[in-house]
Formats: C-alpha cells, structure tokens, sequence
C-alpha cells in the first residue's frame, strides 16, 4: 500500500509503515490511517471501537475493500461526540453566511449550508472573500466519499464567475494561512462556462468555530 501511496505522489515522510506486532502503529503525528484487509485482521474490532472510529471513504468490497479512517488520539467515544458537536455548531453558524449580501448561493448549496454538512475551513474562506472581494457565486459543495460516515463535512465547493475572477480568487487563496489555504485549487470548464473547484485536505479539523470545547 505505501508503494502505491508513493506511486500517486504521496511523499515518503507523510508515510508510515504499521509493522505486524505494533500494538498501537498509528503514532502521535498521523491522521488516517489506510485501512486494508491486513490492518483489520491485525486490529480487529479495535480498528473502528478505539483509534479511528470514523470512515472518510471506502472502496471496494470483501477482503478487497479499503477504508481510508480518521484517527483519533482521545478514543474513539471522544472523537464521536466532538463530531456530533461540531456539525451542530456548523448548522448554527453557517446558516448565518447565507445572509452575506456578496455571496450567491444554488439551492443545493443553500440547503447544504443550512444542514451544517459543510467544511467549517470551507465557510470561513468564503467569508474571507465575501469581505474583500465584490461577489462570490456558489454552485454547490461536494467531495464526500462513497460509504463516509455520517457528520463527515464536504471539503470541496464549485464556484462560478468569469475567467478572471476566479483567477483573483485563486490568487487571494494562496495568500490566506495555511489552515484556510485549499489544498487543491483549478478552472474547469462545463458548457463553456468557467468553474473552480476548490477542496481542502482530509480529515476536516473539529471545533474551529467554538475553540473552547475539547
């Protein structure tokens, strides 16, 4: 599996290795871990009740079936409910951008702003531009993989506008900090109208907007 992550761009040292007889392998600094039949043989019920309880996407089935998870440093129970709290917090404070005069929204991306489905980073950067760019025109949200679990947020948005507004942007992305800066960010075209697609890294950060709670 590394050889692969390798083969598809990703670097060595954001690669590591879980050797048979590691009773916990994840290590301080990781955040999902690629779960295979091999780990789930190794960690058995462990796998989902203990480190990493959440299922960012899955794909396959059987004993060909690979579950990339979210892995959590307090336990399982811990990071469940700060799931739950935080999605209830992206219901209430999200709901409040569709009132943004500069934002422009579809019927599918008002209702997923309004359920709190939404990446917290996503909605703060689109603030960010609602206040120093004239319009921002949201198509909808996406980028939720098959078999995530429930509460996952969507890490992706599709905006529209002329060629060079997107290219600004783009541009006043690349300048924001590193926690709002998508980490993937191109024009598209569809029935010749230009598109950006913007999407940021998994797992979603919890808690961004209430710091306080655990």
């Amino acid at each position: 599996m590394c050889l692969v992550l390798k083969a598809h761009g990703v670097f060595t040292y954001d690669l590591n290795a879980i050797e048979p007889n590691t009773p916990n392998p994840f290590g301080s600094h990781a955040q999902v871990v690629v779960a295979t039949a091999a780990i789930r043989d190794q960690f058995g019920s462990r796998l989902a009740l203990v480190y990493a309880p959440a299922v960012i996407a899955s794909f396959g089935a059987g004993k060909a079936r690979i579950d990339i998870r979210v892995l959590t440093p307090h336990g399982a129970a811990a990071y469940l409910l700060a799931l739950k709290v935080d999605q209830q917090e992206r219901k209430t404070n999200e709901a409040a951008f569709l009132g943004y005069g500069s934002v422009t929204t579809s019927a599918t991306a008002r209702a997923q702003i309004a359920a709190g489905d939404v990446d917290s980073r996503l909605m703060f950067l689109i603030s960010f531009m609602a206040a120093s760019i004239s319009h921002v025109d949201i198509v909808g949200f996406g980028d939720l993989g098959p078999g995530a679990s429930a509460g996952i947020p969507l890490r992706s948005a599709t905006l529209t506008g002329s060629t060079a507004r997107l290219k600004s942007i783009i541009a006043f992305m690349r300048q924001q900090a590193p926690q709002y800066r998508p980490l993937h960010a191109e024009i598209t075209q569809r029935g010749g109208n230009p598109r950006l697609v913007i999407e940021f890294s998994a797992p979603s950060p919890l808690g961004l907007f209430n710091p306080g709670n655990p």
